[in-house]
């Protein structure tokens, strides 16, 4: 399957499993989770938590928080079912209000 450019304005969430650049890197990060609070920054809550990829999760620090706006480019876009998006509309609905 050849590269495809993934239009990061037409996908409002990334699904488990997506793996992105954000922006002011290049590094390619795996989405592993959404909507995360980060208790060492006093419950902020993120959009997605990820890991380096293809390297993964190496140490708990090696863990990124990041939103939906950080992301620069889509290189892959992860399962999405009907699941993933009952747990986004839940989240958008109480936390983007």
């Amino acid at each position: 399957m050849k590269n495809e450019i993934i239009d990061l304005e037409t996908i409002e969430y990334c699904p488990v499993g997506s793996v992105v650049i954000l922006k002011n890197s290049s590094m390619k990060v795996m989405i592993m989770g959404m909507v995360f609070l980060d208790v060492s920054t006093k419950g902020k809550i993120y959009d997605y938590m990820g890991c380096r990829f293809p390297e993964g999760v190496l140490s708990k620090e090696e863990i990124l928080y990041f939103y939906h706006q950080d992301i620069a480019t889509i290189l892959h876009l992860g399962k999405l079912d009907k699941k993933m998006q009952d747990a986004f509309f839940k989240y958008k609905k109480v936390h983007l209000k």
